[in-house]
C-alpha cells in the first residue's frame, strides 16, 4: 500500500495545474503526464525529475485503479511499488521510467492494461 496515495495524487495535480495542465485521474490525461515528464527531463533537474517520477507513477496507478481496480504492494525484489490487479502484477513507476528512457507511450501502457482487465 502506498501511504497517502490521495495526497500524492492531489499534489501532482496541483503542480501540473501550476504549469498549465489539468489532470482528472482519467486515461485521457496520460498524454499530459508524458508532457510534464518530458518537460522536466528537458529542464535537466534530476531531483525534480525523480520526485515527479514517483508522483507520476502513483498517479498512473491511481488512473488504472479507478478503471479496473487493484491494490498497491511493495515488491522487495525490485524495490518498487507494484499494482496487483486480479492475478496480474504491473509496475506503473516502471512505465514512467520507460517513457523517460525510451519514450514508450504511457497512454498505450494504460490503454493496454485497461483493455486486458476490462475484458
Amino acid at each position: 500500500m502506498i501511504k497517502d496515495e490521495d495526497k500524492i495524487c492531489s499534489h501532482f495535480e496541483e503542480t501540473a495545474q501550476m504549469i498549465g495542465f489539468e489532470l482528472d485521474q482519467s486515461v485521457n490525461c496520460c498524454t499530459a503526464i508524458e508532457e510534464i515528464i518530458q518537460g522536466l527531463a528537458d529542464y535537466g533537474d534530476e531531483g525534480a525529475l525523480n520526485g515527479a517520477r514517483f508522483s507520476a507513477g502513483v498517479y498512473l496507478g491511481k488512473i488504472i485503479k479507478n478503471v479496473v481496480g487493484g491494490n498497491w504492494q511493495h515488491d522487495d525484489s525490485s524495490n518498487q511499488f507494484k499494482l496487483n490487479i486480479n492475478s496480474s502484477t504491473i509496475f506503473p513507476h516502471q512505465a514512467i521510467d520507460d517513457y523517460i528512457n525510451n519514450k514508450s507511450s504511457i497512454l498505450f501502457y494504460v490503454q493496454a492494461i485497461v483493455a486486458k482487465h476490462s475484458a
